[in-house]
């Protein structure tokens, strides 16, 4: 059933010129852009952008640029899919509507993640209400550092650059893991060419 903690990702491969129509989801969920680029809606997106929905909150719509536009769709909770505008319109609930946008994301270079000499963190979504979006810099062999703010149901964890070993495997680019409220330490750690990634935070509630 909708709304059961059920952490997903998948990735969304618009064709050059496409368009996605304004929707909304029962959930929260963020969208993170890795290739091409486009806007949704007025809002000009490129790799790497992060986008956040909260749930009810109708965007878009959603338009591929001429080289295509593909995006992540993280969400904790589990959805059923999505609801399209203005014919779903009374699906839709009273309660805030939640829109947010990161700067777009420069992806370090391999000589310039291998030769950081500290860790660095630094917002993109600034955290409020349990969402925050976090890029990460760490030079190699050091600790990921995992913090949930507010009221999280969980983070995700992706790979932009540089590896991360999790686990006893290797994550690589665009390779990502889920971090339950309780799984604060983790043992993430960067490595040997360092690591850039991005946290991705969702909240508890819809």
């Amino acid at each position: 059933a909708d709304g059961v903690p059920s952490p997903t990702a998948f990735l969304i491969e618009q064709a050059p010129g496409s368009t996605l129509p304004t929707h909304f989801h029962t959930q929260n969920e963020f969208q993170v852009v890795v290739a091409g680029g486009g806007h949704f809606a007025r809002h000009a997106v490129r790799a790497v952008s992060v986008h956040y929905a909260g749930a009810y909150t109708g965007y878009g719509p959603l338009v591929a640029g001429p080289s295509g536009l593909s995006y992540f769709t993280l969400r904790s909770m589990l959805e059923s899919g999505a609801h399209f505008l203005p014919e779903a319109r009374d699906r839709l609930r009273r309660g805030p509507k939640v829109q947010r946008f990161g700067a777009p994301i420069d992806v370090l270079a391999p000589e310039r993640l291998a030769s950081l000499g500290s860790v660095r963190v630094e917002d993109n979504i600034p955290s409020e209400d349990g969402v925050f979006a976090r890029v990460v810099l760490l030079p190699p062999g050091a600790a990921l550092p995992i913090r949930h703010e507010g009221p999280s149901s969980g983070q995700f964890q992706m790979v932009l650059a540089g590896s991360v070993c999790a686990d006893g495997g290797t994550l690589g680019a665009l390779e990502m893991v889920f971090m339950a409220p309780g799984d604060a330490d983790a043992g993430l750690v960067a490595g040997p060419g360092g690591a850039q990634v991005l946290g991705l935070q969702l909240p508890r509630r819809a």
